[in-house]
């Protein structure tokens, strides 16, 4: 017997040293009282960004070496245009259910985060598993409806931007910065 896998989703997780997690959060800290409230959380993203290419550019640099191997895994076209903001959720903020449409991979790097903060939320893109859930004996990769990611500082996630995703409300003692991005 052989089973294909088709149609798959791919993700990348992937950690950058600790030194590189540090600085990042230097420089980006002291700019977090700059951000604006949306209702959700709070951002840069309707406004200037607050942080300046040279600033993260090691952290970009390494952002997109890592594009560049996951684009020829799943024979993406190559992109150097990346845009980015900052995300900051304090308890109980939240993103809602969203995606990026076709611009290319979407990404998220977590400048720092603790336990209460809340997961990153993926949606299974076939849209007929959450109808079909009555059909399903035990949850495996091929027909959960969610697949939930916790944040850790120095961690950043790569995807194509179609794919459903959202951000769980951060409990009583939140501590959650990201910076969100697109390569388009």
């Amino acid at each position: 017997m052989e089973i294909k896998e088709i149609f798959s989703t791919p993700i990348l997780e992937y950690e950058i040293n600790s030194s590189l997690a540090d600085k990042v959060e230097e420089t980006i800290l002291p700019k977090l009282k700059d951000l604006e409230f949306t209702g959700q959380n709070y951002t840069d993203f309707f406004s200037s960004p607050l942080v300046e290419y040279p600033e993260i550019s090691d952290l970009i640099n390494t952002i997109y070496s890592q594009a560049c191997n996951f684009w020829k895994k799943i024979g993406f076209k190559e992109s150097k245009n990346i845009n980015y903001w900052i995300q900051d959720y304090k308890p109980t903020n939240y993103h809602e259910e969203h995606n990026h449409g076709i611009v290319n991979l979407s990404g998220t790097y977590w400048v720092r985060a603790n336990q209460d903060a809340g997961n990153f939320v993926f949606r299974n893109p076939n849209p007929f598993i959450s109808v079909s859930q009555n059909i399903i004996n035990e949850p495996t990769d091929y027909n959960n409806e969610f697949y939930e990611i916790s944040p850790k500082k120095g961690k950043f996630i790569l995807f194509p931007s179609f794919i459903f995703h959202s951000v769980k409300p951060g409990g009583s003692n939140c501590i959650r910065t990201s910076l969100a991005f697109n390569f388009k």
